[in-house]
């Protein structure tokens, strides 16, 4: 997942009030979701993970998808 995800994530953590001008980054994370239900990994970094990595490029990432889950289960509360 890209910045947009994680960042919403902190404002979530943060107890920060949702926003219009979020909509654009929620917008990117909607579209990102496969078919599926599932957010796939897009990145991977060369620096020492504190747990392994077991996931793929490009498939189905069970933290990106608790990520996504979670700020879009925020972003669209009542």
């Amino acid at each position: 997942m890209g910045p947009q995800e994680h960042d919403l994530d902190f404002f979530h953590a943060a107890g920060s009030e949702r926003d219009s001008r979020m909509a654009e980054a929620i917008q990117l994370i909607e579209n990102k979701r496969q078919p599926d239900g599932r957010w796939p990994l897009e990145n991977s970094y060369n620096e020492a993970p504190t747990s392994p990595m077991t996931e793929t490029i490009g498939k189905a990432s069970r933290l990106n998808t608790l990520c996504a889950m979670r700020v879009l289960r925020w972003y669209h509360q009542a």
